[in-house]
């Protein structure tokens, strides 16, 4: 089964009245829901894990991440599917397990080699489309036009405090052998992307601070940006109206990492030791279009969406001349039956 994120259909609780037009251009009331969304329960298969090796990842054993697929446009019925997650994910647990229509896992098998690594940021993408079945793999994928760019950041005023959710890996609760469960976790932007060291990459790079916890296996989760009506603050409610042209779902970026924190410690006399903030790095959509757009990646997507073209207009002659030779052989024993047949004597007219 194939879906796709372009838009998630969030649920409001409270009301809100705005005005509507019709198509004379006559205004009038509407009530309409506003606060927390509920989550889509399919857009959870958004996440996939990863593990070191398919014998990990049939068994389910702990160790690993999170990774999701991003989907390209074919005229193909094969979608074209390209499997993200951190670098220091890809190069240890590069093996992609996802749910089946069955309800039991399976794995697809890549070496770390078959990952494109950025130069930069802790992201990597698979060199080719993966080999996904979509009569059996339960596949969502998001589509790459619902990326968030630098001109949708302006044209929509994101900006801090936005809420964010993202789909991931809670390793003490992750569905062990039977299969991927996911996790939600919720929060918020806390700054808008500044140069941020990154402790696997060692490199210093633009990218967005959240204000949302996480923990080991939740690296390389996708990260949701929305606004649902009477999210944006910042707007002037008049008479208790509010527009709702500003309201949105898009994907935002890629969970990295969190932020060491010091914490007391509970032995008398010892020093401090390292846990975690609960403030994220999340690198921005951005970085996974860089390496989508590279000339090989492209090149490599190209190529499949073609070979796979191919292979529809083959079945679709073969199944053509399969159905002509049914309906040829019909015919011939349409006409054996009628030489068979004794011919009968004409009844006589009648006068």
């Amino acid at each position: 089964m194939l879906s796709e994120l372009t838009y998630l259909g969030l649920e409001f609780p409270d009301s809100f009245t705005i005005t509507r037009y019709s198509n004379r251009g006559t205004p009038f009331k509407k009530i309409v829901r506003a606060g927390m969304p509920r989550i889509p329960d399919n857009s959870v298969n958004v996440a996939v894990f990863l593990y070191r090796n398919k014998e990990d990842a049939l068994a389910g054993r702990a160790n690993g991440g999170t990774g999701f697929l991003v989907g390209f446009d074919t005229k193909s019925q094969t979608p074209c599917i390209h499997g993200v997650t951190n670098a220091h994910i890809a190069c240890n647990f590069p093996v992609i397990r996802l749910n089946t229509e069955s309800g039991k896992p399976d794995a697809i098998e890549l070496d770390p080699a078959d990952w494109e690594y950025h130069p930069e940021y802790d992201v990597a993408v698979t060199c080719k489309p993966l080999p996904v079945d979509v009569t059996i793999h339960e596949i969502v994928q998001i589509n790459h036009e619902l990326f968030v760019t630098d001109e949708r950041i302006k044209e929509w005023d994101i900006g801090l405090g936005e809420d964010l959710f993202m789909v991931g890996r809670f390793i003490d609760a992750d569905g062990g052998a039977a299969k991927n469960v996911p996790s939600v976790r919720f929060g918020h932007i806390s700054v808008m992307p500044i140069p941020l060291f990154h402790t696997h990459s060692k490199k210093t790079v633009s990218a967005y601070i959240a204000d949302m916890r996480s923990r080991s296996g939740f690296s390389g989760s996708p990260v949701f940006v929305y606004r649902t009506p009477g999210g944006n603050i910042s707007q002037t409610i008049k008479d208790g109206e509010i527009d709702l042209g500003n309201n949105f779902m898009n994907f935002l970026g890629i969970h990295v990492s969190q932020f060491d924190e010091n914490l007391e410690s509970t032995v008398a006399g010892q020093p401090p030791v390292k846990g975690l903030s609960g403030m994220t790095i999340v690198d921005p959509a951005s970085a996974i279009s860089e390496l989508l757009n590279m000339e090989k990646i492209k090149k490599a997507r190209n190529a499949y969406m073609k070979e796979k073209i191919e292979e529809d207009v083959r079945f679709h002659r073969s199944t053509a001349r399969l159905e002509g030779a049914v309906d040829t052989a019909k015919g011939d024993e349409i006409l054996k039956r009628m030489l068979r047949t004794r011919p009968q004597p004409r009844k006589a007219a009648k006068k």
